[in-house]
């Protein structure tokens, strides 16, 4: 029983996590929330005016961000829909945002968390 105790507990100590680098290649918006990113996007896309007073109040209450060209992203998650989960260099803040908005770069990233 103590050997089991001790392989479970050695098991969850040693839990690894896959990162990597991403370059963003055009300014875009990123949110805390998924759902908010999702909502925000789609008035993107559907041409609704009221996205951008709607992203400009995401932004104020610190919901939203901007990505902007050049940063470097590292993501944690991807959704197959298309959606990655990243947080700037120098934050420990995560935003989710558009898979298209950045492109990989060849720093990948290993945690042993």
């Amino acid at each position: 029983m103590k050997k089991i105790s001790v392989l479970a507990l050695s098991l969850i100590i040693s839990i690894q996590a896959l990162a990597f680098d991403k370059v963003v290649i055009v300014d875009s918006f990123a949110c805390v929330n998924k759902e908010l990113f999702e909502k925000l996007n789609q008035m993107r896309e559907n041409g609704d005016k009221a996205v951008t007073d709607a992203l400009l109040n995401s932004m104020m209450t610190g919901l939203c961000t901007i990505f902007k060209k050049g940063d470097t992203i590292s993501v944690s998650d991807i959704t197959i829909t298309g959606l990655v989960k990243a947080r700037p260099s120098g934050s420990m803040t995560e935003y989710w945002t558009a898979r298209e908005f950045s492109k990989q770069t060849n720093k990948l990233k290993y945690y042993v968390l």
